[in-house]
């Protein structure tokens, strides 16, 4: 039994001495470079390489090279032998060798089978930076595939280069092409940049692509060149009457440069420079506070008046051939006169209450309150809070700021204020005063309920002096009758009126 045990562990091992395996680098036929078969083995100086079945190869170790049989199989080249190691590399493959097998054997122990592929088809897909043939720069293009160490450009529908790995550089073909320059290559990636472009250029396509080993050729998307992007000039008012100064934002492609424009003539050029703006000139007329970016340039206009309404405002870049791109025009304007409005929740002097004033008006700091006809109090907003110089502190009191609502209350009046005039003014840009409404202080009519105890009590005397004088006419009456005689009486007869 002992035996038996001992000569299968023998057998086993002998078996797992001979195991042959076979590795690939690759299976893929569109790999892009040919399938490196590798056959290891245990000590054996003859390998036999298989293919769909049947012996293809049989390479022997003779000395310190390799002796095939036959000498020039099909498919196989560049094979190695060694002790323990077999190597061929599969050349000359198409798509109708997909599905062969590949085995390798030392005498009758047979390796494990890789079967050739085709996976899904290689992509290639082609980026640039910029496709706007007056980007402010060269647009950079970006090829991305699978492993070729060759692509070709593409120029509508035409080869314009071929560039291919050597080594850590690029081998391109032709050397000087149109357009193209700065190529680089890398087995997944190539780049080159597009140059000497101008308007003439736009609606120019460009593509890469790669060629299977088979002679297919496998295409990118295409790209195509676009006209300028625009310019566009904005602001946050043009009213020159609008209490503060109107701020400019020009936005554009990735320019360095920007022009100004006030009425067609160039006010002022500014350039990027590191993170600061260089201004030419350095001190326009109009323009102050300018920034500049890759994208926007600002300014702030200063010193307006109503003289500068109408004045015309633009922006502008340069094409890489010269050519001027303006930005829409903003005409600075004067709306109608800004209306202020002065409230109160009361005018009575006599209210209970001291009288809430409230000034609504558009957009400004400054707020001027006015008794007849003079300025009482100037009310300034002051971040949170509010600024006030008061010229006649009388009778103003608990005032706030916003920059549309100021407010105040008025306080100590009595009888001596009916008749007071308040209102509120704000003052344009070009220094004119524009005055509220005018709310008079006023004493109010009686209350209603004395007036009508005022009508009960004169209805009540009138009534008790009618009754007066309806009781002495009763009396007169009744004294003519008890002597009265009627005409051609007798004293017998008037002796019938008496008691």
């Amino acid at each position: 039994m002992y035996l038996r045990l001992l000569l299968s562990f023998l057998l086993l091992v002998s078996v797992d001495a001979q195991a042959v395996t076979l590795y690939a680098d690759t299976t893929d036929l569109s790999a892009g470079h040919p399938p490196h078969l590798t056959c290891n083995h245990t000590y054996n100086p003859l390998v036999s390489w298989w293919l769909n079945g049947e012996i293809a190869l049989s390479a022997q170790v003779n000395g310190g090279e390799c002796m095939n049989s036959p000498t020039d199989p099909d498919y196989l080249a560049d094979c190695t032998c060694a002790t323990s190691v077999h190597t061929c590399t599969l050349k000359y493959l198409s798509w109708s060798n997909v599905g062969d097998q590949w085995a390798c054997s030392i005498g009758d122990i047979k390796s494990n089978n890789l079967t050739l592929t085709l996976p899904a088809p290689k992509s290639v897909t082609l980026y640039a930076d910029a496709t706007d043939v007056s980007a402010g720069h060269s647009p950079h293009l970006t090829c991305h595939h699978d492993k070729y160490p060759i692509a070709s450009w593409w120029h509508n529908g035409e080869i314009a280069l071929s560039a291919k790995v050597n080594g850590g550089d690029c081998l391109n073909i032709p050397t000087n092409p149109v357009y193209l320059t700065d190529c680089t290559c890398t087995y997944t990636v190539h780049t080159c940049t597009l140059s000497n472009l101008n308007r003439s250029n736009v609606g120019d396509q460009w593509a890469c692509c790669i060629i299977e080993w088979d002679g297919t050729v496998i295409k990118s998307n295409i790209l195509t060149l676009t006209a300028p992007k625009s310019v566009n000039l904005s602001a946050d008012t043009t009213d020159v009457s609008a209490g503060h100064s109107p701020h400019l934002t020009c936005q554009h492609e990735n320019y360095p440069i920007v022009s100004w424009w006030l009425n067609g003539e160039m006010a002022m050029s500014a350039q990027l420079n590191g993170t600061d703006c260089l201004n030419i000139p350095t001190n326009p007329a109009y323009l102050t506070d300018c920034m500049c970016t890759n994208t926007a340039h600002t300014c702030t206009l200063k010193h307006l008046s109503r003289s500068n309404v109408g004045d015309q405002w633009a922006c502008s870049i340069s094409d890489q051939d010269g050519t001027v791109i303006k930005s829409n025009i903003l005409t600075l304007t004067l709306p109608a006169a800004h209306l202020v409005t002065l409230h109160a929740d009361t005018t009575d002097v006599l209210a209970g209450h001291s009288p809430h004033l409230t000034c609504h008006h558009h957009y400004t700091h400054n707020v001027s309150w006015w008794l007849h006809g003079e300025i009482a109090l100037s009310a300034q907003v002051n971040g949170g809070d509010c600024l006030n110089t008061s010229t006649n502190p009388d009778y103003l009191a608990d005032c706030t700021c916003s920059y549309t609502v100021h407010t105040c209350t008025l306080k100590n009046l009595n009888i001596s204020n009916v008749g007071d005039q308040w209102a509120c003014s704000i003052k344009a840009s070009d220094g004119a005063v524009i005055k509220s409404n005018i709310l008079t202080l006023e004493l109010p009519e009686l209350p209603r309920r004395n007036s009508t105890r005022k009508a009960v009590i004169a209805g009540s005397v009138g009534g008790a002096v009618g009754g007066l004088i309806l009781i002495v006419v009763m009396v007169i009456i009744c004294k003519r009758r008890k002597h009265y005689i009627p005409i051609g009486g007798d004293v017998q007869g008037r002796s019938r009126y008496q008691r």
